[in-house]
């Protein structure tokens, strides 16, 4: 992904100590410091059709905090727009969003949002037609035969395959803010065998 890159930034160990007497648990700044050195400062381009408001402007560790239930997530990085939802990392390393007290997972890993957002370059740039789809429109969509592309760890958003054909479904904006209208499809046709694998 040409677009992507790295911007310098301070490291989020400088606040360990004091994250620690504010009375965040060791373990959770341990999963936020090997966040920040895998991923913080990660700029990638903005998803297309403004999806998710582009996504975040850079992958970068925040302070963790405690839900309602004793569960600890932390930010993932400040959204490129202004929006009524935020991207975090939810206990079990889920990369999704949030808006007021709800957490909605989109990928099962932020690996897994990274493959996305290159495969939608990737798939955008080779294929030969674009379809796009939305609300109730998305259940004309078959997925007999297709298979998942297991790299972008999908939950509420997948990819699929089957021969030339790449179809991705968003729902995370959908789950997240119950506006099923927000559903969205989009299916290349005639995109090659080979799709890039990046997040690494």
């Amino acid at each position: 992904m040409a677009d992507c890159h790295r911007d310098e930034r301070p490291s989020v160990s400088r606040m360990r100590g004091r994250w620690l007497e504010i009375g965040v648990p060791a373990a959770e700044i341990d999963r936020t410091e090997e966040f920040d050195l895998r991923w913080g400062g990660l700029a990638l381009p903005p998803l297309p059709m403004d999806l998710y408001e582009g996504g975040p402007l850079c992958l970068k560790a925040d302070l963790p905090e405690q839900d309602d239930r004793g569960e600890w997530y932390f930010g993932a990085g400040d959204a490129a727009t202004a929006c009524d939802m935020c991207f975090e990392i939810s206990p079990t390393d889920e990369f999704g969003i949030r808006r007021g007290d709800r957490f909605h997972p989109v990928h099962a890993s932020v690996a897994g949002w990274i493959e996305a957002v290159a495969l939608s370059y990737f798939a955008a740039a080779a294929a030969t037609r674009i379809t796009q789809l939305t609300g109730a429109e998305v259940d004309q969509v078959s997925l007999d035969g297709h298979t998942p592309i297991r790299e972008t760890a999908g939950i509420a958003d997948t990819w699929w395959r089957r021969g030339d054909q790449l179809v991705a479904l968003y729902d995370g904006e959908s789950r997240c803010f119950n506006i099923p209208e927000w559903r969205t499809a989009i299916i290349y046709d005639g995109v090659p065998s080979v799709a890039p694998i990046l997040a690494r």
